[in-house]
């Protein structure tokens, strides 16, 4: 548990990341053909949205102190977390426009999207991003509760969806379940991309089984090996919680994974 010093605006690294999933179940991003194939999709398409959005100007959303650009599956704060930097912070288009020549199957997509801020401007900002590389982004807003309900139900034509993840518990698989593709089921999925392949499953079953450094080591690696080659998520952002108190408000700790520590709080 971390004490903080005497103040009343705190800024701590959330354990979250802040991601676009690409449903592999869809035509777009899946296997060739569409439907429910264990592969790894459309890996170049992916890779070019990832080189194609501006990080920068999606956290610049959420305002002062929001965070840190991230294009990692773990969150800075997680043991093992290695900042690979693989994908910039501002758009490479470059890069983006090469490995989506020839991979946009049409270039239309379903965006779902919340309709409370800072949500609907940050898809909008994906939605200009992605049509420089051919893709035109049709956005749905939805309540939060809604839209959460509507992707993890398997089979929702949906192409893309805007989505956060904060951590239950202190294990890099809390972070890489999101793509594990032996989780998928009906209905309350939280693999939003469907990320469904055969290779990188096996690999996450791997490392599930090891305890201590090798296991962190292990995650680590495959949290990097999954960014680059399979490319399911493109993750922009690792938050802040930001908490403002009272001036009577003394004894603020902040806990590296349920946040705010209520049972500390005291009166000055």
């Amino acid at each position: 548990m971390k004490k903080q010093s005497p103040g009343r605006y705190f800024a701590n690294p959330a354990p979250t990341i802040l991601y676009l999933a690409m449903n592999h179940e869809r035509r777009l991003f899946g296997a060739p053909n569409g439907g429910r194939h264990s592969t790894a999709g459309n890996v170049r398409l992916k890779r070019a949205v990832n080189f194609a959005i501006d990080r920068s100007a999606m956290l610049t959303q959420r305002g002062a102190y929001a965070g840190v650009t991230n294009d990692q599956y773990m969150p800075p704060s997680m043991r093992g977390f290695k900042n690979a930097a693989i994908y910039p912070r501002r758009p490479n288009l470059n890069q983006a426009r090469s490995l989506a020549s020839g991979q946009t199957r049409g270039g239309d997509g379903v965006f779902y999207c919340s309709n409370r801020a800072p949500a609907p401007a940050t898809c909008q900002i994906v939605q200009a991003n992605l049509r420089n590389i051919g893709l035109n982004m049709d956005i749905k807003l939805f309540p939060r509760a809604t839209q959460f309900e509507l992707t993890g139900r398997r089979g929702e034509p949906f192409d893309l969806t805007l989505e956060g993840w904060h951590m239950d518990y202190f294990d890099p698989y809390d972070f890489i379940f999101l793509v594990d593709g032996t989780t998928i089921r009906p209905n309350n999925n939280v693999n939003f991309s469907y990320f469904n392949s055969a290779a990188f499953n096996r690999k996450i079953t791997r490392a599930k089984t090891l305890v201590g450094v090798p296991r962190f080591r292990a995650f680590s690696a495959l949290d990097q090996d999954l960014v680059r080659n399979g490319a399911p998520l493109a993750t922009y952002s690792s938050p802040n919680d930001r908490h403002y108190v009272s001036s009577r408000v003394g004894c603020y700790h902040y806990h590296p994974v349920f946040t705010w520590d209520y049972g500390a709080l005291c009166l000055n």
